[in-house]
């Protein structure tokens, strides 16, 4: 995510931020309140050889115990050495407890072994520290005998005794409190991006073009009395949404005249963005130019068109499909200027498989060569496969997206289901948007458009 955008987001959403920030400030302050302190202390020991009078015996001798601290490293962590202080000390959960409460490290280069043991009471730290080094020192003899007369025997000498802490090592207050605020404030800043992307909708033509990398065709603003005005070119013409749907209808023909496009399917990612409206009106809006437009209900599964236009709801695309009837006896004409329309029909038991079919290829290019523009109003990219399967067979897809509703996520989902089919999308309508401040007086009172 860009800068500006997580500026923006936490702009947004900042109090979740703050409220995972205190908590995780808050766990970080019982937990230093609550635990008991830490003491640490540590011993070192020293790996030497006897014997070895010349230079190069001396460097070899020298190699050998480097070698030897780092295996006495390995075997100080196991219960040859661990058991018997467990026993000896009388460590509550034996070996297992005592392997938490122990480090031994070997510094790289050196013949040291350092011993360093953590407990609540520093007395008993001193004590684990000094019976491990101990018992490392003892099983030293057991594992690597010298030779009778003393020569190559390995010598390990307590170089220190372990002291007793007088401060605890554990962390103060304060440092745990800082760290569970910043440990918090990483979790809310990961829920942030994490909610962005989930549920922050497509709000803009920049977030078009990021997601999709199409253009808008058309922003239509939110209004209201929509439902009850469904086509505001033929009710209110001067309206801001029927302005809109004729910016729409200046595109797509633009389209046309340079991709020849002339069968639009009109389709969005999920119900209820405005796929239906954005068909209905941008045929409308392009029959007022005199040229003939059909309109297709392809939503086989719930159809829409014929109810809101009070046509015949059969016969139909279903219907013509099935070959119960031919194109010509199914048409039904709406408006003026007419728009002619081809309902759903009976709904079938098979949608996808008739949608997909070579008679639904074959009904689109004779429909292409009898009208100007063919606009398909299909079901949303992410129900079903019909939508992707009818824009492979058309000339492209406008993709419906509801700006304050349709997550990102979302759209990123359906255009990577267009591009599966090997669809071509024209644009992307962006519904429900924020009016301008000179468009808001129209879009409530139904009056003229601004210009």
């Amino acid at each position: 995510m860009e800068l500006a955008r997580m500026l923006e987001a936490l702009g947004r959403r900042w109090p979740l931020v703050l409220v995972l920030a205190l908590l995780g400030g808050a766990a970080g302050a019982a937990h230093a309140l609550l635990s008991p302190p830490r003491y640490e202390t540590s011993t070192t020991v020293f790996f030497s050889l006897e014997g070895g009078e010349t230079v190069n015996e001396l460097a070899q001798g020298s190699t050998y115990t480097q070698s030897l601290a780092q295996s006495y490293a390995e075997i100080a962590r196991l219960p040859v050495v661990l058991g018997p202080v467990a026993d000896e000390l009388g460590v509550e959960g034996g070996t297992t407890a005592l392997s938490r409460l122990v480090d031994v490290t070997a510094p790289a280069g050196t013949s040291l072994l350092e011993v360093s043991a953590t407990d609540t009471s520093p007395e008993r730290a001193a004590a684990i520290a000094d019976a491990v080094a101990a018992r490392v020192t003892s099983t030293t003899g057991e594992l690597s005998p010298g030779e009778e007369d003393g020569a190559g025997a390995v010598r390990v000498t307590t170089v220190e005794d372990a002291l007793v802490p007088e401060e605890p090592s554990s962390a103060p207050l304060t440092l745990e409190l800082l760290a569970g605020l910043v440990a918090g404030g990483a979790v809310g800043l990961g829920t942030l991006l994490l909610l962005e992307a989930l549920t922050t909708p497509v709000s803009d033509r920049a977030a078009v073009a990021r997601l999709t990398g199409a253009p808008v065709l058309a922003e239509v603003p939110r209004d209201p009395r929509a439902q009850r005005r469904p086509v505001p070119s033929r009710t209110h013409p001067g309206s801001v949404r029927a302005d809109a749907y004729r910016v729409l209808r200046t595109n797509i023909r633009f389209v046309q005249a340079t991709g020849g496009a002339r069968v639009v399917v009109v389709t969005s990612a999920v119900p209820g963005a405005g796929a239906s409206g954005t068909a209905l009106n941008l045929a409308a809006a392009t029959a007022e130019l005199g040229v003939r437009v059909l309109l297709v209900d392809a939503d086989l599964r719930a159809p829409r068109l014929g109810a809101v236009l009070d046509l015949a709801p059969e016969p139909g695309l279903s219907d013509v499909l099935s070959g119960a009837y031919e194109i010509e006896d199914a048409l039904q004409r709406w408006g003026s200027p007419a728009v002619d329309v081809l309902v759903a029909g009976s709904v079938p038991p098979n949608p996808s498989e008739l949608l997909a079919s070579h008679r639904a290829k074959h009904l689109l290019a004779g429909a292409a060569h009898s009208h100007d523009l063919v606009v398909v109003d299909a079901p949303a990219l992410l129900s079903a496969s019909d939508a992707a399967a009818l824009s492979a067979l058309a000339d492209g897809a406008v993709v419906v997206v509801d700006s304050r509703r349709t997550p990102q996520r979302v759209v990123s989902a359906a255009m990577h289901r267009l591009e599966l089919a090997g669809a071509s999308t024209l644009g992307v309508v962006l519904t429900r948007t924020r009016p301008r401040a000179d468009q808001r007086s129209d879009v409530r009172h139904g009056g003229s458009a601004s210009r």
